[in-house]
């Protein structure tokens, strides 16, 4: 199963989405107890605003696996899409298209389409699988 973590109010202060966060994010670890944590790195020229919230919110998973001592592996996007597609200025499309098709072919076991639909969902599993791929597993 894959998935996102959605805040509840748009209108919310920053202070209270950060710090909501924070604590969906310790909950996840606690539960699923990864040993590693890839991220995607922070990237944008068009939409600054976006950049720095994003900037917020990837500093909270770093202090959070700083605090339960966890490796963290970083990817940027065209690392991604080249390792899954070929082409480093692929699509987001066509990284769907890889990920569908990896799920039709049974390499993705316990995914429904609907959950490929998600395209945020769809980023992080990408940047999962090459994480996974480049360690062997």
């Amino acid at each position: 199963s894959i998935g996102s973590i959605r805040q509840s109010d748009p209108k919310e202060p920053l202070s209270l989405k950060l710090s909501g966060l924070f604590l969906k994010l310790e909950r996840f670890l606690k539960e699923y107890r990864p040993e590693l944590i890839a991220v995607e790195e922070v990237f944008s020229q068009t939409y600054p605003s976006a950049t720095t919230k994003l900037a917020q919110a990837q500093a909270l998973v770093f202090l959070l696996a700083g605090l339960h001592k966890l490796r963290i592996k970083s990817f940027n996007p065209s690392q991604v899409k080249g390792f899954l597609t070929g082409n480093g200025r692929a699509e987001k499309e066509d990284l769907s298209r890889v990920l569908f098709l990896m799920m039709e072919n049974g390499v993705l076991r316990g995914i429904s389409k609907e959950e490929l639909l998600n395209s945020h969902a769809n980023d992080a599993l990408a940047i999962a699988l090459v994480c996974l791929m480049q360690r062997g597993e």
